[in-house]
């Protein structure tokens, strides 16, 4: 897990603003904070985590829960209480479930579900076959990406995000930073260059 006071303060020492003269520490925090949901944005695995989800009784259609932002995979029934492993679950693609079988959002709930599937458009969202139980609560394992909570403090805070990143933190942080300086062309383009090794650290390539 980063710190933020670290991070900040090489921001800070590339900035040449030590004395806080032009960023305050609540620039530096929403820098911070952007930087976090930005890479959580375009690399979901960045912070993740394995939950038991509780479905939608009776329903085929499912959300995940607060704080989980996208579906990265699932693994197995977790009976009614969220605890006990049980039958794995296979992902499968919502269109060809479809055309293989046109009823089964009107079938009878059970407690153990079979199949997975899931729109990567609409990346809170999950359907099941078969629906959920009606009155037993149905929990199931998933892989999900998760929320990073803000930093509140840029010299005490810690970030959700693992030491790995801090490349790409600063990188986003300094982008937004010379972002801010608008009349200044050179600052205009250390924004962009920035930007742009944000996601080669990353291993994205931007078009």
């Amino acid at each position: 897990m980063a710190n933020a006071a670290d991070i900040v303060s090489q921001v800070r020492l590339e900035l040449n603003d030590a004395s806080k003269v032009t960023f305050t520490d609540a620039d530096m925090l929403l820098y911070l904070n952007a930087a976090q949901h930005q890479i959580v944005l375009v690399r979901p695995d960045a912070y993740s985590a394995i939950e038991s989800l509780l479905l939608t009784a009776g329903e085929t259609k499912h959300s995940l829960a607060s704080g989980q932002a996208r579906l990265l995979g699932v693994t197995r029934n977790m009976g009614s209480d969220g605890a006990t492993p049980g039958k794995p679950i296979r992902m499968v693609d919502f269109d060809s479930h479809q055309l293989y079988d046109q009823n089964w959002h009107t079938a009878t709930g059970k407690t153990v579900i079979r199949d997975v599937m899931y729109n990567e458009k609409v990346p809170t969202v999950l359907f099941t076959d078969p629906p959920a139980h009606a009155t037993t609560a149905v929990y199931i394992e998933v892989s999900v990406s998760k929320i990073p909570p803000d930093v509140a403090d840029v010299d005490t805070g810690a970030l959700a995000l693992d030491h790995i990143y801090g490349q790409p933190l600063r990188q986003y942080m300094l982008h937004m930073a010379y972002a801010k300086e608008i009349e200044s062309a050179m600052s205009t383009r250390k924004s962009r260059a920035y930007l742009q090794d944000f996601y080669n650290s990353l291993g994205l390539k931007t078009k």
